[in-house]
């Protein structure tokens, strides 16, 4: 009689046959809740891929500025500060009006920055948790600052984070323009219009407008680079999604990049003087 005819050979075979199907049924139920986190991340990331794809749409033309509204030496003066904002832009600092006029009256180099910064941190705490549009996060902001004076910059990061892109998505939303600020009220006072007021001469309504949205889109471009996906090795820049999804090189994380993010926030109140529409328009 054959292998193929003995009752017992077959019993083995199917004994093998049901281990094997059990085998896939438990390989099947071990990756399932990993297929099905995987669809979960791709799915919280199509709003972010979809503002990614708005604020880049905000970026033609460039800045919707009426050139032919200002004068000569304003358009240059604008064209020269946005040039400036780009510069430190692609180091991640993201430059707000009273900083860049430190950097130019001072002449702070980049490599000074770090130390300005810090220098300044607590009058700008002081400023981020006074606005409206931080209340909702200003229990966070301050532990951060806490987690920041001890030296624990790793555990600043996300916090960091997680403040600008729920600023940004806001002010996408509508939520942040003029004086209303999500359901607060902001104080009275303009205190950006006088600050660039200084730095303007002539007409100073289209000058002023010119010069926020330079502003603007400093914090936007930012907002662009380190909301960017990342590759195939940890990341070593500032990068939201690394950072996020636990594939960063950690060790890198430094006191600047901290600092960097503590100088996004306070870039970042420009917002409130400026909507969508006032950018998609000249």
């Amino acid at each position: 009689m054959g292998d193929d005819e003995n009752p017992f050979e077959k019993f083995k075979l199917s004994i093998e046959m049901e281990r094997l199907i059990e085998y896939q049924k438990q390989m099947a139920r071990a990756v399932m809740p990993m297929v099905e986190l995987q669809e979960k991340i791709v799915e919280s990331m199509k709003p972010i891929f979809e503002m990614n794809t708005r604020i880049k749409e905000l970026f033609e033309p460039l800045a919707n500025i009426d050139w032919r509204a200002l004068s000569d030496a304003a358009a240059e003066r604008i064209k020269y500060t946005d040039g400036q904002l780009k510069e430190y832009g692609e180091l991640l600092w993201c430059l707000d009006i009273e900083t860049l006029a430190v950097v130019e009256e001072k002449q702070v180099g980049i490599e000074d920055l770090p130390k300005h910064i810090k220098e300044s941190l607590p009058e700008y705490i002081e400023e981020v948790l006074g606005d409206p549009m931080f209340a909702l996060h200003s229990s966070l902001i301050k532990e951060t600052y806490a987690a920041y004076n001890s030296g624990y910059y790793k555990l600043c990061i996300f916090p960091l984070f997680a403040v600008f892109e729920h600023i940004i998505n806001s002010w996408f939303d509508g939520n942040i323009q003029g004086e209303s600020i999500l359901i607060t009220k902001r104080p009275q006072g303009r205190r950006y219009h006088t600050k660039i007021n200084k730095l303007v001469d002539g007409d100073k309504g289209n000058e002023l407008n010119a010069y926020i949205k330079v502003f603007a889109f400093s914090v936007l471009r930012v907002y662009l680079k380190t909301f960017e996906t990342f590759g195939d090795e940890p990341n070593k820049e500032l990068n939201r999604h690394s950072v996020a999804h636990g594939f960063h090189d950690y060790d890198s994380i430094t006191e600047t990049d901290v600092l960097k993010l503590f100088q996004l926030l306070k870039a970042t109140t420009i917002l409130s003087y400026i909507t969508v529409e006032d950018i998609n328009t000249q």
